[in-house]
């Protein structure tokens, strides 16, 4: 239903005048705060007098002083510790080794050898199917490289690397990982024991994050160092 229309004052008509509030009493002051009592100051400490807690020790007996303070007492030397041994590593006893007669390397093995013996670093330069990446390793073994340490032997290529490998085992008449193996990507053949490693230079390369010095080796041999990669200037 619709609402009735609101009746309209008539013109003129005077307002009834609000009623003024009612004003609030006046709050009552607060009281003062009391002071608080005055306590009284603190005796000072007497004070010690320089030198009087060393002339106290003084008259004390060791046995008493050893009683009072018995975490100043002077532990009794301790003996050195033995340093911890070496961990060793059993190499796999090696077969005979023999070379070809008909590789320049095999010629010149007696060089080879002074040279290893005599110098940290050494180049050896020959033509190509000359029986330097099959015969060194061999050189080095004969020498009596790879027992305390394995025989790192680097290849540019996993195909190399494999390969190099099969063709040393081959020679040495043992299965493949037993004496020498390879690691390439994805893919490790060397056995616990072996001595000599063959593997791309990346691989090296990557060695050298956990183990900077290359304490796992005690002799690298670098293959086609000519190359100039990234890897082998590294």
């Amino acid at each position: 239903m619709p609402r009735a229309p609101r009746q309209q004052q008539a013109a003129g008509a005077p307002q009834t005048p609000r009623s003024p509030r009612a004003q609030q009493a006046p709050r009552p002051p607060r009281e003062p705060q009391t002071a608080r009592a005055s306590q009284p100051p603190r005796e000072p400490r007497p004070q010690q007098a320089p030198g009087s807690q060393q002339a106290l020790g003084e008259q004390q007996t060791p046995g008493e002083q050893q009683a009072l303070r018995p975490e100043q007492t002077p532990r009794a030397p301790q003996p050195p510790r033995a340093a911890r041994p070496a961990r060793e590593v059993f190499r796999t006893p090696l077969p005979l080794i023999t070379f070809p007669e008909d590789l320049p390397v095999s010629g010149r093995r007696q060089d080879i050898a002074k040279a290893i013996l005599e110098n940290q670093v050494i180049i050896v330069c020959g033509e190509t199917g000359s029986g330097k990446t099959t015969q060194l390793p061999k050189i080095c073994l004969e020498l009596g490289r790879g027992q305390s340490a394995l025989i790192g032997h680097t290849q540019p290529r996993r195909i190399a690397a494999s390969s190099t490998a099969k063709r040393i085992a081959q020679e040495l008449g043992s299965p493949l990982g037993v004496h020498v193996g390879f690691k390439v990507r994805f893919t490790d053949t060397l056995q616990h024991g072996a001595s000599v490693k063959l593997m791309t230079d990346g691989i090296l390369l990557a060695e050298t994050q956990t183990d900077p010095l290359l304490k796992n080796y005690d002799t690298i041999i670098i293959d086609e160092a000519h190359e100039r990669s990234l890897n082998n200037d590294f």
